[in-house]
């Protein structure tokens, strides 16, 4: 007798087979997806390093750092192609005062992380975007800040040192760190937690706006415990131990949503991967411009 259907053995046997395969095909699905928002990413700090080695070729130094003039964001617009957003942007004002408001959402998607969550979403407050990109100061300026130590940080409020040259990049631009990431700078995350808009609002650590300041720390080895009850209210436990990064993007901490590590752009130009890995020795090292001393492997 001639079959017209399945049986439900038969239907059972095929629905699990599918659901196998489904199940073994998303993770590389999901592999691909990252590796392309990562060489994304490696793309848009390429292009940053090149108009910053455009801007010291017009100019003769680095973009400033500090109240004195705009950010390197804003200082890089005409070597992105983004002249007519650099035009908006009043110099005798900060960058936050409301006559540069028409700039808060003219921050160009070079800026921006395909991999950050919420990346390029203004914040709840003042309706500012925020890149998910820092500079490395000790680099960009011609002095250390903070009693010497290294910095991984965009800028410090009312701070104004003098920029840097290329010529005073005498550990060598391929032995310098210029940029890093901070990604998902709209909100404040610990680890992977997203932690609320109110403790945020509390802790005061998340950037004005991507073309103001923000203050950062060193590269600091440490790990948090977030609270179990309650997760994204409490404060973490803070240890002063583990990785240097990808533990908060609090107040510009080095802070990805890459697996294992984050892009860095070197000054002379290459995008280099940074693995978690990587020990505080090194960074501290990769962030200073003339201490003479050897790097280690990273």
């Amino acid at each position: 007798m001639r079959r017209n259907a399945f049986t439900l053995i038969e239907l059972l046997v095929v629905i699990a087979v599918i659901a196998t395969l489904v199940a073994l095909l998303l993770p590389a699905v999901q592999q691909a997806r990252e590796a392309a928002r990562r060489a994304s990413c490696s793309n848009n700090l390429r292009q940053m390093g090149l108009a910053l080695h455009n801007y010291h070729e017009t100019n003769q130094i680095l973009p400033y750092i500090g109240t004195a003039t705009c950010s390197p964001n804003v200082s890089l617009l005409p070597f992105l192609e983004q002249s007519a957003a650099f035009e908006l942007y009043d110099h005798n004002a900060q960058a936050t005062h409301i006559r540069n408001d028409g700039m808060k959402d003219k921050m160009p998607k070079t800026y921006i992380c395909p991999s950050s969550v919420a990346g390029g979403e203004p914040l709840a407050g003042s309706g500012h975007q925020t890149s998910d990109y820092a500079y490395v100061a000790t680099a960009i300026l011609s002095s250390r800040l903070m009693n010497g130590v290294a910095q991984m940080r965009d800028t410090r409020p009312g701070t104004f040192q003098m920029p840097n040259t290329f010529t005073k990049i005498t550990d060598g631009l391929s032995n310098t760190m210029f940029m890093y990431e901070c990604g998902g700078r709209a909100n404040l995350w610990y680890n992977r937690t997203q932690m609320s808009a109110s403790y945020a609002s509390s802790r005061q650590s998340i950037s004005l706006s991507w073309i103001g300041t923000s203050n950062a720390y060193g590269p600091e080895a440490e790990t948090y415990v977030i609270d179990a009850v309650s997760p994204s209210d409490t404060t973490p436990t803070w240890i002063p131990s583990g990785s240097i990064l990808n533990n908060s993007n609090y107040s510009s901490r080095a802070y990805s949503f890459h697996v294992g590590g984050m892009n860095i752009l070197m000054g002379d130009g290459v995008v280099r991967y940074l693995t978690e890995a990587v020990d505080k020795t090194t960074v501290s090292r990769l962030c200073q411009h003339n201490d003479g001393l050897t790097l280690g492997d990273f």
